[in-house]
């Protein structure tokens, strides 16, 4: 990378990356027989192409399938979660948006700060070891952060912190701004732990290979994603002409609206689980109300039948 790089534009080589990335998801839809098939045998069929869209759709989709065996069928239904239960769909959402903001940020990062602040990639490995560093010490208080407020407000301290983070390295207009600005941005590595465990505990033992295996793939796609975007938005603002005044990372904000939407859907579950909960609280009332009711006409019942 250091002998190429300097010899290419940053435009060619995200277009170069983006390319491979994609080109070898199409491969693995189409060609891999593990993700060709529908039989038990599917993997010793020959190999083969669909040409049908209806076909190339469902198999771009079968990488994702195992993620919805993963959602609770009684929640489908509508049943009423335990107390403190966050949906899957919701920890899948957050399991997304981790993938997707790392990516943002690791997929510009040597571009930036070359561009930026005329560092050479040799210079950058220092500021790489202190983000290293940042990342291990938040993972290691998740624990105490879920004990003391919970698992839904840890998600959304984290994404806040990433927003925050986001609007500074965005703006940072001097290298330690910048690296300042790498502790709060990081905050959302601190989802993965989190995720993880809640999501580990809803499924049954036989299912934790599931999990983990669809998790995998959504952060894979995330991961590919945020590259192609992040790419995409700093190779379009990089140029003088087309730059942000007073932003000149504002493709850093793309992670940071991204943990907006992030902090909305675990904001939009908690709401909806507590309506679910007073709904069932006022079910209870009302059940009790009537059986007291019952009771009570039977009393008088019995007492008028004594007289």
């Amino acid at each position: 990378d250091g002998a190429l790089l300097p010899r290419v534009s940053s435009a060619a080589a995200f277009a170069a990356a983006a390319a491979a990335a994609w080109g070898s998801l199409a491969y693995a839809v189409l060609c891999v027989p593990e993700t060709r098939g529908t039989g038990p045998h599917s993997a010793l069929a020959p190999p083969r192409i669909r040409t049908s869209t209806m076909g190339i759709v469902c198999k771009v989709l079968n990488p994702l399938q195992d993620v919805a065996k993963l959602f609770p069928t009684s929640a489908a239904r509508g049943g009423t979660p335990a107390p403190g239960h966050i949906p899957m769909w919701c920890l899948v959402s957050q399991y997304f948006i981790t993938g997707f903001n790392h990516q943002i940020l690791y997929s510009t990062f040597i571009f930036y700060l070359e561009a930026q602040f005329k560092l050479a990639t040799s210079e950058t490995a220092p500021l790489l070891t202190f983000t290293a560093l940042i990342v291990s010490i938040e993972v290691l208080m998740v624990k105490y952060i879920i004990d003391a407020v919970g698992e839904e407000y840890t998600i959304i301290i984290s994404l806040s912190l990433n927003v925050l983070g986001s609007m500074l390295i965005a703006w940072a207009p001097t290298l330690p701004i910048f690296a300042a600005s790498l502790l709060p941005f990081s905050g959302y590595m601190m989802l993965l732990p989190c995720v993880s465990s809640v999501a580990s505990k809803q499924v049954s033992a036989q299912n934790q290979g599931l999990l983990m295996g669809a998790l995998g793939s959504i952060k894979s796609l995330s991961l590919l994603i945020g590259a192609t975007v992040g790419g995409c938005i700093y190779t379009q603002t990089s140029d003088a002409s087309h730059s942000v005044p007073g932003l000149p990372g504002v493709h850093f904000l793309a992670a940071g609206t991204m943990s907006t939407v992030g902090v909305l859907v675990i904001l939009f579950s908690m709401y909806i689980r507590r309506k679910r909960e007073c709904g069932c609280v006022d079910n209870i009332r009302t059940s009790q109300g009537l059986l007291s009711d019952s009771e009570s006409l039977n009393r008088r019942l019995l007492d008028h039948a004594s007289q």
